[in-house]
């Protein structure tokens, strides 16, 4: 058993639409948007008598001693395909693949396990993480919270209309309000414009990808980014003008984006870690009815990483 470091330009066309058709998070359309922000997509491949055993997509950021790998960037989920289905899992070849990643000379890996499924060699450091996640598979299902069915039915009072992300129409309303809304948090943006425009281009072409926006007279109210993977969607990325939270467009859109999931055949809404100091979008995410969920992220650091 072998396993070997893949660029993007060597994967070959067959692997490339496996690992697309495979997760939102193995696709190299999705690890080929933090270019944008300086990565590298890379794919490490671990074989057994000339035969893919997995197949995990990555990013790299950084060169030489410096260089770390996520799979995936961003907390999100390491998408790890199994060509046999049968060897998902298999703790041969697991620690085959993360021997290979850690001995390659990284400062820093990161590979989030979201479905719980993997098992790297005990060198490599587990972190407990937990998210909020809201069960949607009843027949019946509404937010769990009365006043918040309540703020729902305001906002449907108010006319406000939720629209599928149109490039040219919201893209610069959107930088606008994302910068808005980070300014707020004191922080500056994570992703900058050139990223949101790949982003963008994604969504067009790949339907795992929704993005949402409220507008209202003239101004973007609200701006939502889910992914979907399966069975289970991410709440990824939100903004929300302050000055029209009046609207209630920010609950009235993550309802009304849940109850077109539902219809999709999406079973449960991962509405995404919230920060310890974060009171208040815990308290929301409690209004929906969501439910802990605990699962674990896997590091490695060589000396220079842990010095850095």
């Amino acid at each position: 058993m072998k396993a070997r470091r893949i660029p993007r330009d060597d994967l070959g066309a067959d692997m490339a639409t496996a690992l697309s058709r495979h997760s939102i998070y193995s696709a190299p359309e999705t690890a080929a948007l933090w270019h944008s922000m300086g990565g590298r997509d890379v794919y490490w491949i671990v074989e057994e008598s000339n035969e893919a055993c997995v197949v995990l997509t990555g990013v790299e950021f950084g060169r030489g001693p410096i260089a770390r790998f996520q799979a995936m960037p961003d907390g999100l989920p390491g998408g790890a395909y199994y060509p046999d289905g049968a060897r998902s899992g298999d703790r041969t070849v697991d620690e085959s693949l993360f021997e290979a990643i850690r001995n390659h000379g990284y400062a820093k890996v990161f590979f989030t396990d979201f479905g719980c499924v993997h098992t790297p060699p005990d060198y490599y450091d587990s972190v407990d993480c937990e998210t909020d996640m809201l069960d949607l598979d009843a027949e019946d299902w509404a937010p769990a919270d009365k006043k918040l069915r309540s703020e729902i039915r305001k906002a449907e009072r108010e006319g406000v209309t939720v629209e599928p992300f149109a490039a040219d129409r919201d893209f610069e309303p959107f930088i606008r309000l994302m910068e808005a809304t980070e300014r707020r948090h004191g922080r500056a943006p994570k992703y900058s414009s050139d990223f949101y425009k790949a982003l963008a281009a994604l969504c067009e072409r790949d339907d795992r990808i929704w993005w949402r926006v409220v507008n209202h007279e003239g101004r973007m109210a609200a701006s939502h980014i889910y992914v979907l993977d399966g069975t289970i969607a991410l709440y990824w990325q939100a903004f929300l003008d302050k000055e029209m939270s009046y609207l209630k467009a920010n609950q009235y859109m993550l309802y009304s984006t849940a109850q077109a999931m539902r219809e999709r055949g999406v079973l449960a809404l991962n509405l995404g870690q919230s920060p310890a100091e974060a009171d208040g979008l815990s308290a929301f995410k409690g209004k929906w009815g969501a439910q802990p969920y605990c699962y674990s992220m896997y590091t490695s650091q060589s000396l220079l990483g842990r010095l850095a």
